[in-house]
């Protein structure tokens, strides 16, 4: 079949349109493509000249100056030469004098008191426990551990204290209406951060006068809620055949650990810790 003049110009129209219009977009996308990237180099560097500028030398010592940004440049960073510890992210300064403070106190006993999480270098207690007392002495008299305070070696029979500065946890346990050590090792092992379960979850399966006990650590209040560790505890338990006794807090948790634990109970999307009535009176840990 032969196509008429009217058709093959048609085609060829058609043809000449889609061509210009694939090389628009082409040369679009290529203009676009430089200019975001341009303007990426230059927010990089405006950026990194304004944290530049507030970035010195003072006594042999980097020091920060206040910026605009909020995210400022060593909010959240450790400088390490080595093993060495150059700057650290800031401490309330109130916080970290006590902290210290107390250091003293304890090493006037002859006791080493080595610093963890912003006392030292971020640090969970669990990297200096590795190995037991014995490997503790021997980082501490090869100068891998300095303490915040107190002899450098360990104490003969009181050993060391591990003081830090950190956000709060939360300590609680489960109890399972059990005596299977078994069936608590196994439900903590598929619920804690290390064995890839919860976000900031430490958990251990344990043998008590009561019977077996999920024990749990919540490092990271932000990552997963009080809740859903004990839900998941119990839902793991369930599929076991074992149910949950009770739970145990131990020690103090913040307000709004309670709070966010009520919230689901309640069938509030919205709870905070401030809609409570001591604590709007008083704050998170009563009046001053």
């Amino acid at each position: 079949m032969t196509l008429g003049i009217r058709s093959r110009l048609l085609l060829v129209v058609v043809a000449a349109v889609v061509v210009s219009v694939a090389g628009l977009v082409a040369g679009f996308n290529i203009v676009l493509g430089r200019s975001l990237d341009r303007d990426s180099r230059d927010l990089a560097r405006s950026r990194a000249a304004a944290e530049l500028s507030s970035v010195g030398v003072r006594n042999g010592r980097l020091t920060t100056g206040e910026t605009t940004d909020e995210r400022a440049s060593d909010a959240f960073i450790w400088v390490f030469e080595g093993s060495r510890l150059l700057e650290r992210p800031r401490t309330e300064a109130a916080v970290d004098q006590a902290a210290r403070a107390l250091a003293r106190r304890i090493a006037m006993l002859g006791v080493p008191a080595i610093g963890y999480g912003d006392l030292g270098g971020g640090l969970r207690p669990a990297a200096f426990r590795a190995g037991g007392p014995e490997r503790l002495a021997e980082r501490m008299a090869a100068g891998e551990v300095v303490p915040l305070a107190g002899p450098d070696q360990p104490h003969a029979t009181a050993g060391a204290v591990l003081l830090g500065v950190r956000p709060p946890l939360v300590a609680f346990n489960v109890d399972l209406e059990t005596a299977d050590v078994a069936v608590a090792r196994a439900i903590a092992a598929e619920v804690r951060e290390r064995d890839g379960g919860l976000a900031g979850v430490q958990a251990l399966g344990l043998a008590t006068r009561n019977g077996a006990q999920v024990s749990t650590n919540l490092i990271d209040l932000d990552a997963t809620p009080l809740w859903r560790v004990v839900e998941e505890i119990e839902r793991r338990a369930a599929e076991r055949g074992v149910a949950v006794r009770g739970g145990e807090l131990v020690g103090l948790m913040p307000a709004r650990v309670a709070v966010e634990a009520a919230a689901p109970a309640l069938r509030l999307e919205r709870f905070g810790a401030d809609r409570l009535l001591e604590v709007a009176a008083g704050g998170e840990f009563g009046a001053d």
